[in-house]
C-alpha cells in the first residue's frame, strides 16, 4: 500500500509548492489588454483593479496596416494613461496590425516610435501622453525586420529621464512565426503569451487543441 501511494504523494508535491507560490505572491504582476473603447475606460479599469494586483497595461494604438496610423479614439487617451501611471501601472504602446517592415525603413519607425510615444522632452506626444514601452503583437502580415525593430528600439531609444520597456505577445505556439526572431534578440523585458484563440501544441504527437477562456 505504502509503495503505491509514492507516486501519488510525489505528485501533490509540486501541486503544493505552486499553490504555495501562488498565495504568497497575491497575484502580483498581473496586466490587461486593451484594445479599443469597446473594452471600456482605461482610467476605470486601472482604478478599479483589486489590491493593486495590475502592474502592466497593453494599449492598441499603433497600427501598422499600410501607413503606420493611430487609431482616433486613442489620441485622447493621455488623461487616462497619466491616471494608470500614477497609480504604478507600466503603460505599454502595443503595435498591432499586418507590418511589413524593410531594414531600411526601421530606423526611421523606431525614431518615429521614441519621439512621438517615448521621449517626454521632445513636445506632446500623440496620445496626450508618453507611454512607458512598446509592445509587440502581431497576428498577420510579414514577419521581415521586426527583429531589427526591437533591437533598435533597445540600442536607440535611450532616454535620460527613463527606462524604455519592451514586451512581446506571442502566440503559445512554439515558435511564433511573428515574433520568434524578435524574441531570440534578447531585447524584451517581458513577454506574455497569449493563450486564447490560438491552437496549442500538447503532449505526445503534438496533438491540437483550443483553449478557450469563456
Amino acid at each position: 500500500m505504502a509503495a503505491s501511494l509514492r507516486p501519488l504523494f510525489l505528485a501533490i508535491i509540486p501541486l503544493l509548492m505552486i499553490s504555495s507560490l501562488i498565495r504568497s505572491s497575491e497575484c502580483q504582476g498581473l496586466g490587461f489588454y486593451w484594445a479599443s473603447p469597446e473594452d471600456g475606460n482605461l482610467a476605470d479599469i486601472c482604478n478599479d483593479h483589486t489590491n493593486g494586483s495590475y502592474e502592466y497595461v497593453a494599449i492598441a494604438c499603433l497600427n501598422f496596416t499600410g501607413a503606420i496610423s493611430v487609431p482616433p479614439y486613442c489620441t485622447t487617451l493621455g488623461p487616462d494613461i497619466d491616471i494608470c501611471q500614477g497609480l504604478g501601472i507600466k503603460v505599454f504602446l502595443s503595435l498591432v496590425g499586418s507590418p511589413d517592415l524593410s531594414p531600411e525603413y526601421v530606423l526611421g519607425t523606431e525614431g518615429f516610435i521614441c519621439n512621438e510615444f517615448l521621449n517626454d522632452s521632445s513636445g506632446p506626444s500623440v496620445l496626450g501622453a508618453t507611454v512607458n514601452g512598446t509592445d509587440f503583437h502581431f497576428r498577420s502580415g510579414s514577419n521581415n525586420s521586426l527583429d531589427l525593430l526591437a533591437q533598435a528600439l533597445r540600442d536607440n531609444c535611450i532616454l535620460d529621464d527613463k527606462k524604455v520597456y519592451l514586451s512581446a505577445a506571442p502566440r503559445c505556439q512554439i515558435p511564433d512565426y511573428y515574433l520568434d526572431a524578435a524574441i531570440n534578440t534578447g531585447v524584451f523585458d517581458y513577454v506574455w503569451v497569449q493563450f486564447f484563440g490560438d491552437p496549442v501544441r500538447i503532449g505526445p504527437g503534438n496533438r491540437q487543441t483550443q483553449v478557450n477562456t469563456n
